[in-house]
């Protein structure tokens, strides 16, 4: 299955502790915040390893994501692209995982995918 991520040349999302960035996209992670229906943290949408058996096998190297392009982009809007655009960092990656390595959240909004597993199809710049 195809699953789309922000994310920069070191493969980190934007939500990462000690981001460089965390000046130009607080703005967005408020936003994100304060919308958490939108938003679910991945805890609340039984994607950390102790609510989720199947993310519990991918130790470490579990990376967020969308199953979905429209998904992601409901997730980011036109001012979060804007704000992930003046960072020059940051673009969209889109992955093959098999479906035995990839966790869909309850939300139906994101998922969670063991990164060993991924084959990088494509980066592309956003609009």
């Amino acid at each position: 299955m195809r699953v789309y991520r922000f994310e920069d040349d070191k493969g980190r999302g934007p939500y990462i502790d000690n981001n460089d960035f965390d000046h130009i996209l607080n703005p967005m992670f408020t936003r994100h915040n304060n919308d958490l229906l939108n938003h679910p943290v991945g805890w609340a949408d039984k994607l950390d390893r102790y609510e989720n058996d199947i993310v519990r096998q991918f130790g470490n190297n579990k990376r967020f994501g969308f199953h979905n392009s429209e998904i992601i982009n409901d997730w980011f809007n036109q001012d979060d692209k804007a704000m992930l655009k003046k960072t020059g960092a940051f673009f969209v990656s889109c992955y093959e995982v098999s479906k035995d390595s990839v966790a869909v959240g309850l939300s139906g909004k994101q998922c969670v995918f063991n990164a060993d597993e991924a084959v990088l199809i494509h980066k592309q710049i956003f609009n």
